[in-house]
């Protein structure tokens, strides 16, 4: 291609007319779509709430609504709930002990919020015996008596699907209520 530049451009004209020449042959692609966001879970920073008659104390909210909980035919030490938008009691008994959590979910690719007893001392387990991993991809539990636990999360549709993992051959007990005036 002959390029023919009239002789009263100036050298900085031409230099910006070529600049643009070579940028125009081909056309700006889309950047690449993000991937679906795995949730993660972290601690709230919400405050320590006590008392049976303060309105924002969730241990004396109804859950009334059940949430159903599966196990996958291939992995009888796994079980799985739906968490759409909302505040959910985990509860884990085993024999004479409970393990008991609540968990916020503001949907798929949002964190899922982790209250314990440094946030409801009156109901949820202690705090000490939570861990969420450094990626956030997962909390264990280990109170360190029998129950032991990990959850993980994966997106689906507009909720999230939670993960419970339990030691082979554990008899343990799942309940996970959905939280009926919780403030969100």
């Amino acid at each position: 291609m002959k390029l023919t530049i009239p002789y009263f451009l100036s050298a900085g004209l031409l230099i910006q007319a070529l600049i643009c020449l070579h940028c125009a042959g081909e056309p700006a692609s889309a950047p690449p779509a993000a991937p679906a966001r795995e949730p993660v879970f972290r601690f709230s920073r919400q405050d320590q709430i006590t008392g049976r008659d303060e309105p924002q104390n969730w241990c004396y909210q109804p859950y009334s609504q059940a949430v159903p909980v599966s196990a996958p035919l291939e992995n009888s030490n796994q079980r799985f709930f739906d968490l759409p938008p909302g505040v959910y009691r985990l509860i884990v008994p085993f024999g004479k002990l409970t393990a008991s959590i609540m968990l916020r979910s503001r949907g798929a690719g949002k964190p899922i919020e982790v209250f314990t007893s440094d946030h409801f001392p009156e109901c949820l387990s202690n705090a000490a015996n939570f861990q969420i991993s450094p990626d956030g991809a997962s909390l264990a539990y280990d109170n360190r008596l029998g129950i032991r636990f990990s959850l993980s999360a994966q997106p689906n549709g507009t909720a999230v699907r939670a993960l419970l993992d339990l030691p082979l051959g554990a008899a343990y007990g799942t309940e996970v209520r959905l939280c009926d005036k919780c403030a969100d």
